[in-house]
This record gives C-alpha cells, sequence and structure tokens, in this order.
C-alpha cells in the first residue's frame, strides 16, 4: 500500500506558520490597546481631578496665578486625551486589521486542511479498492488454477 503524499504540505505548512505569526501580532495588537486604553483612563481621571479643583477653586478662593497654572494644566490634560484617545483609535484599528488577516489566514488553512483529508480520504478508498482487486485477482487465478486440476484428474 502506497503511503499518502499531500503534495501541496508546503503550502499548508506557510499557511500555518502566516497564522501563527498573526496570531502573534493580534496579541501585541491587543496589548497595545489594553495600554492605549489605560492612558486614556489614566488621563481622563487627571483631567476630571483637574476640573474639580478648578471648580473648588472658583467657590472658594480667586487666586489668578493657580487659575491661570490650572487653566494651562487643564489645557495640557486635554491635549493628552486626545492624543492618547487618538493612539487608542488607531490601536482598535490596528487590532481590527489583524483579526481580520487571522481570520482570513485560518480560512486558508482550514481550507488546506480540508482539501489534504478529502485526498488522504480518497487515496485510502482507491488503495482499498486496488487491494481488494488484487485479493479477487488472485482468488480467480487460484479458483481458476483448481479447476484446470480437477479437469486434468478426470
Amino acid at each position: 500500500m502506497r503511503a499518502f503524499r499531500y503534495r501541496y504540505g508546503a503550502v499548508l505548512r506557510r499557511a500555518e506558520q502566516a497564522e501563527q505569526v498573526l496570531q502573534a501580532e493580534l496579541a501585541q495588537a491587543l496589548a497595545s490597546l489594553a495600554d492605549a486604553q489605560r492612558r486614556v483612563a489614566a488621563v481622563d481621571r487627571a483631567r476630571l481631578a483637574a476640573r474639580e479643583h478648578w471648580r473648588s477653586l472658583h467657590s472658594h478662593e480667586l487666586d489668578m496665578g493657580r487659575i491661570d497654572a490650572l487653566r494651562a494644566d487643564l489645557k495640557h490634560l486635554e491635549a493628552l486625551l486626545s492624543r492618547a484617545e487618538s493612539l487608542r483609535q488607531r490601536a482598535e484599528a490596528q487590532a481590527r486589521r489583524v483579526r481580520r488577516l487571522l481570520l482570513d489566514a485560518a480560512r486558508r488553512r482550514k481550507l488546506l486542511e480540508s482539501h489534504r483529508s478529502r485526498l488522504e480520504a480518497a487515496h485510502r478508498a482507491a488503495e482499498a479498492a486496488l487491494e481488494m482487486k488484487t485479493l479477487d485477482d488472485l482468488a480467480n487465478a487460484r479458483h481458476a488454477a483448481e479447476g484446470r486440476r480437477a479437469g486434468d484428474d478426470e
């Protein structure tokens, strides 16, 4: 019985490797996204604390130097928040892109694996049929030989 050999084995291995690379890239993209989300949350907490401090200064004392410094800090925090939000959005877009690529790679790999499975099943069926034909031919040859011997004995 001949062993099954998948001619596209190298293609399947490359598809598996590409999928593994994309899995690693997705993990990195998700880590970047989580980091960006933490940064957005931290800057937003600092901005809210500064606003609360701003409100408390307005309600108590009017030290214009402190108010101007706080106003500058708030503007800076708003800019930081905007940049952090932009980074988060880019990280989300990257994660979505890598997820799509990973899904496509998984589909290609699965398609190749299904193809290999179908070809292997067909190979086994053909080998089994060939073996059965060989056994039938042997049995027929033996039966014919026995018939000739029986005819020679008469």
